[in-house]
């Protein structure tokens, strides 16, 4: 965000925004930093929930006043609140840089409410959930895998779980709660994808 203007400054940026827009929690961290060098005031969000067939559907847009300019995001949706603020906090970035917004679209489609084909049990716990809905069907269980990182006493952990040829990820201070929220995401993309 200090970079001198110029082309190369400017490909680095664009650069390092795609970089986060995968990993888009480190914008917060961005913006958190960002309070303390500059001395911005951290982003203001609106988030609003909604119920669509049987997922819980976040809405998030974020806005910031930097130099007397007024910086607002795109609204994004998740089926956290979490995934849906940092994914406006990407946008929000890229607005305050003046890039171009990487992709960032995770689109929830509407499902009826008694759509026959989607059997998971969004009231459980993801992780039993995608394993019935695997017994179900007859398909083989998802692997979960883990990576830490981070000092020792306070690492986070990443869990990526491979279903077929799909691959969600969570990311948590717990290796539990990591596995939950990517069995959670898979959930969703077993479900959009009906």
């Amino acid at each position: 965000m200090q970079a001198p203007d110029g082309k190369r400054w400017t490909e680095l940026k664009r650069a390092l925004l795609e970089e986060i827009a995968t990993a888009p929690h480190k914008a917060v961290s961005i913006f958190n930093i960002a309070q303390h060098i500059p001395g911005w005031q951290m982003p203001v969000y609106k988030v609003t929930n909604t119920i669509r067939g049987n997922l819980p559907v976040f809405a998030a847009q974020s806005a910031i006043r930097v130099n007397n300019i007024e910086y607002r995001s795109a609204v994004y949706e998740d089926l956290t609140k979490k995934g849906a603020t940092q994914r406006a906090s990407v946008d929000l970035l890229a607005a305050v840089l003046g890039l171009p917004v990487p992709d960032l679209k995770t689109k929830i489609i509407d499902l009826p409410a008694s759509n026959e084909e989607v059997t998971i049990n969004m009231s459980k716990d993801p992780i039993f959930a995608l394993q019935e809905y695997c017994q179900a069907k007859k398909l083989p269980l998802p692997a979960y895998s883990f990576k830490a990182e981070g000092p020792t006493c306070k690492p986070i952990f990443t869990c990526t779980c491979t279903f077929g040829s799909s691959t969600s990820t969570g990311q948590a201070g717990k290796k539990q709660r990591a596995k939950r929220l990517a069995a959670r995401e898979m959930i969703y993309t077993l479900v959009s994808g009906n």
